[in-house]
């Protein structure tokens, strides 16, 4: 048998950055989680070409304190669990501690923070695993952190990376996403030192409208529902509102971004009736469960979760969805107000659909019983026509393109393109 070699850090921290690190989105993916997970407010992402030479992001958070900063650099080093109990509940984006040594390892990576409270700012560099000193520089509360010549000391993965549009895509496809997760954090996206994307933190409504334009959310429903424990909110399309691909849905599961099927089957059998051959809804739909009945660590990205109960999961999603689509009274539990001016309004829709429905009820007794069923499931259709007429006028939420002047246009071939590149595919498949 061949020796045993104890690998030093070095060697294992590139090989586990082949499985955190596979190209510069998942950098902004960490830096940006990271951010989140340390409050922040307003974060700022900044590449160049691609993300290969430059990737920058800065947030307003908590910020590290100078003591801590080496530690942030060492593998399976984190701020978000201390003992293993706490992987049975959680609540952060990111918990492994084993990313940043990686991306160190890969990168030119400089750390600069300022601990919220503390009146120094400081700076720590990592070349390709060997970290520098630690020294004063000038920063605000908050972390500004930057890497540098991606994959500069692994050139067999940098020969694998796209071209620079490809990367760039990529990226963008995912800060969109993390603009439609956390609609109550600013984010602002430059390329090449062109702003790309700008969102205010002013809600959901308004990271729909930053990323698809506000005319997209007069052709959705907007939810907001819980069944069986389980909290359904967001946006989901109309039926006239389809796409050609996947790439419009996004789905978050308590505050995670991830591709699952139990739920992704739930949407597209709901929609089954509705659509025609390769075609799919748009959605931006939240499913908020107890953390404990969500196993978030069975993919080497996070991309997917597991659930203690999927047959659970997937009825109640199911039933939720298909209910609004099919314009069944019991929708009104399930579609979300849109303001007070029209709850007169949506209270005399509700009354209009109730009493016609007494008085055919009436008239059908008084005949005798049911004897002429098709009139009545004609009549009842013209009922429920005109309810969802009505309803869809009550729950359609007025654009606000004006806030916008900057954004990622809607274009039905499946690519959205950026103010500042109209060429640009931006919701690319993202390929894992």
């Amino acid at each position: 048998m061949a020796k045993i070699n104890i690998l030093d850090s070095g060697v294992y921290n590139r090989i586990a950055a082949g499985e955190v690190v596979d190209r510069p989105a998942s950098v902004v993916k960490e830096f940006a989680e990271n951010s989140i997970d340390a409050g922040a407010k307003k974060i700022s992402i900044a590449i160049e070409r691609g993300g290969k030479d430059l990737i920058c992001v800065t947030d307003d958070g908590e910020g590290v304190e100078r003591s801590e900063l080496a530690s942030a650099f060492l593998p399976h080093a984190t701020s978000k669990i201390r003992r293993a109990e706490d992987l049975e509940a959680i609540g952060t984006l990111g918990f492994r501690g084993e990313a940043l040594a990686s991306i160190a390892s890969v990168a030119k990576v400089c750390l600069r923070s300022r601990f919220r409270g503390a009146e120094d700012a400081y700076e720590l560099t990592c070349i390709g695993g060997k970290m520098g000193d630690i020294v004063p520089c000038a920063l605000g509360e908050g972390t500004e952190i930057t890497a540098e010549n991606l994959f500069f000391n692994t050139p067999a993965r940098l020969k694998f990376l796209k071209s620079d549009k490809g990367e760039e895509s990529e990226i963008t496809n995912l800060v969109s996403r993390l603009v439609l997760g956390n609609p109550d954090i600013a984010f602002r996206y430059s390329v090449d030192g062109k702003s790309v994307l700008q969102s205010f933190g002013g809600g959901l409504d308004e990271a729909v409208a930053a990323v698809y334009g506000g005319a997209v959310l007069g052709r959705c429903y907007k939810l907001d529902a819980t069944k069986h424990g389980i909290r359904l909110r967001g946006y989901i399309g109309k039926p006239d509102f389809a796409k050609p691909n996947r790439t419009y849905q996004s789905l978050f599961v308590n505050g995670r971004y991830v591709i699952n099927s139990t739920i992704g089957s739930a949407l597209s059998n709901a929609y089954a009736s509705y659509l025609m051959k390769r075609q799919y809804p748009f959605y931006v739909l939240f499913v908020d469960l107890p953390r404990e009945a969500v196993d978030v660590n069975v993919h080497p990205n996070k991309a997917d979760v597991r659930f203690e109960n999927n047959q659970v999961v997937y009825g109640a999603i199911y039933s939720v969805v298909s209910s609004v689509l099919d314009g069944n009274a019991s929708a009104l539990e399930f579609v979300a107000e849109t303001g007070p001016a029209d709850d007169d309004v949506r209270e005399q829709a509700v009354f209009e659909k109730t009493t016609a429905e007494a008085d055919l009820e009436n008239s059908v007794k008084n005949a005798g019983g049911f004897s002429k069923t098709v009139q009545k499931d004609s009549i009842l259709s013209d009922i429920n026509s005109a309810f969802d007429s009505k309803e869809r006028e009550i729950t359609a939420p007025r654009p606000r393109e004006d806030l916008f002047p900057r954004r990622i246009e809607f274009h039905d071939s499946g690519a959205v393109a950026s103010a500042a590149d109209p060429a640009a595919d931006v919701f690319a498949e993202n390929k894992r």
